[in-house]
């Protein structure tokens, strides 16, 4: 497990732990020689998460740098293939079963939805966490919320609640599926799910009959074999919906 670094300015008094998300880390102010660590940026309360021996930034999640690429491409729900395959109009309700880093999430977000995520490992639920404090005075981001936890528990809790559900399995498949750093990051530290593992899910949410969207390589065939009721087409990935 990680543990918190913080810079000697940080007055954390004569504490040992912290709680972070729902981790309770070790608190050191020097930098760890091997594994993993949080670094805390007091003036931006900012948490990256970093790796020994390397000389990068580290792997931090950033919704409003995230926002501001999105403005500045002019993206738009009515050509992107995301939010076309949910159709947020219709659907503006969504859960996200497969939060990750919450690129996607962070980008329903933008075209207007309202997006609970549920991610079960607790260092990236906490990146995630830590991000949308920060993002506290962006109004699209009141309409994300986090869920830490499986996301089989999850759905059995919350049953009705949302418009339309988002799956995103392509850790397993397609690992160039980030840029390359956060996929090193991803690889050491999560687990991917094996393919049977989503059936019990989507055989739920159809009894449910609500709408779902799973993101695949563009090449794989559909997940678990049950065919989609129709797929919209990216150069390298497509989105399934059933």
């Amino acid at each position: 497990m990680p543990v918190f670094c913080t810079t000697q300015a940080v007055h954390l008094g004569d504490l040992s732990s912290i709680a972070f998300g729902s981790l309770t880390l070790q608190i050191t102010h020097e930098v760890p020689t091997e594994g993993y660590y949080f670094v805390f940026k007091p003036e931006t309360y900012e948490v990256s998460l970093q790796r020994s021996g390397t000389k990068d930034k580290g792997l931090v999640v950033d919704f409003e740098k995230d926002l501001a690429e999105y403005k500045a491409k002019k993206m738009s729900p009515n050509t992107d293939l995301l939010a076309r395959a949910i159709n947020i109009a219709d659907h503006p309700k969504i859960c996200d079963l497969t939060m990750g880093l919450a690129q996607d999430s962070s980008k329903i977000v933008f075209f207007g939805g309202q997006v609970t995520a549920v991610e079960r490992n607790p260092i990236v639920a906490a990146l995630v966490k830590n991000a949308l404090e920060r993002a506290v005075e962006i109004d699209k981001m009141k309409s994300f919320q986090i869920h830490f936890g499986e996301m089989k528990e999850f759905l059995n809790t919350s049953a009705g609640i949302f418009d339309a559900y988002y799956l995103d399995p392509m850790f397993n498949h397609k690992r160039s599926a980030l840029p390359k750093k956060e996929m090193q990051y991803l690889a050491d530290l999560v687990d991917p799910s094996d393919d049977d593992e989503y059936k019990p899910i989507i055989e739920k949410i159809a009894k449910l009959g609500k709408r779902l969207v799973i993101k695949r390589p563009k090449q794989a065939g559909s997940l678990c074999g049950m065919a989609p009721r129709h797929s919209l087409e990216g150069k390298m990935i497509r989105f399934d919906v059933y």
